[in-house]
C-alpha cells in the first residue's frame, strides 16, 4: 500500500519542512495571512478597497520594510558608500532571519516545526525582550560600518524611534500569555 504524497498529513509535513527551511518565507505568510484578518483589513473593505489593493498597499510596506528597502532608506538618510550600504544589507539581512527563527521558536505550536502562529507569538511572555534584544544588536552591528559623524546621525535617529516606541506601548499596553 503506497503512502498519498498529497495526503493532508503529507502536505503539512512538507509544509512545516519548508518553514523551518525558510523561516522569512513563514513570517512573510504569516503577516499577510494576520492582515487579511485584522481589523485592518476591515478598513480596508469599509473604504471599498478591493483585495488586490490591499494586497498591493501591504507588498508596498513590506518591501519598505524588508532588509533592501531598511538599507535604501538608512544609506539615503546617513549617505553611506556602497561598501557601507552592502554591509548594512547583510546584517538586516541576518536580523529579519532571526526575527523569524525567534518568531518559530515563540510559536504555541507543540512540536515547534508546525505553522507558526506569529500574532500570538508576539505576545509570548519573552518575545518583546528577544525582538528587543535582536534589534538592539543589530542597532550595534551597523554602529560598527558607520563613521563618526553617520553615528552620531544615527544616534539620534534611534532615540527618536525609541521614544516612539514608548509613546506607543504607553498608549497599548501588550498582555503577557
Amino acid at each position: 500500500e503506497r503512502k498519498d504524497p498529497f495526503s493532508k498529513a503529507s502536505l503539512q509535513q512538507r509544509l512545516n519542512r519548508f518553514y523551518k527551511e525558510f523561516p522569512v518565507a513563514a513570517l512573510q505568510a504569516n503577516n499577510r495571512l494576520s492582515l487579511y484578518a485584522s481589523d485592518a483589513y476591515a478598513k480596508h473593505r469599509e473604504s471599498g478597497k478591493t483585495v488586490l489593493e490591499s494586497i498591493v498597499e501591504g507588498l508596498k510596506e513590506e518591501r519598505a520594510n524588508s532588509p533592501v528597502g531598511c538599507a535604501n532608506s538608512l544609506s539615503k538618510d546617513l549617505k553611506l558608500t556602497h561598501e557601507q550600504k552592502t554591509e548594512v544589507l547583510t546584517i538586516f539581512d541576518e536580523e529579519q532571519k532571526q526575527i523569524a527563527n525567534a518568531f518559530i521558536a515563540m510559536s504555541p505550536s507543540p512540536r515547534r516545526t508546525a505553522t507558526p502562529i506569529f500574532p500570538a507569538a508576539l505576545f509570548h511572555k519573552d518575545g518583546p525582550l528577544k525582538l528587543r534584544q535582536i534589534g538592539l544588536n543589530t542597532a550595534d552591528k551597523i554602529r560598527c560600518v558607520l563613521n563618526s559623524k553617520q553615528k552620531e546621525k544615527f544616534d539620534r535617529m534611534q532615540q527618536k524611534g525609541e521614544r516612539t516606541l514608548q509613546r506607543m506601548e504607553r498608549k497599548a499596553p501588550r498582555k503577557l500569555i
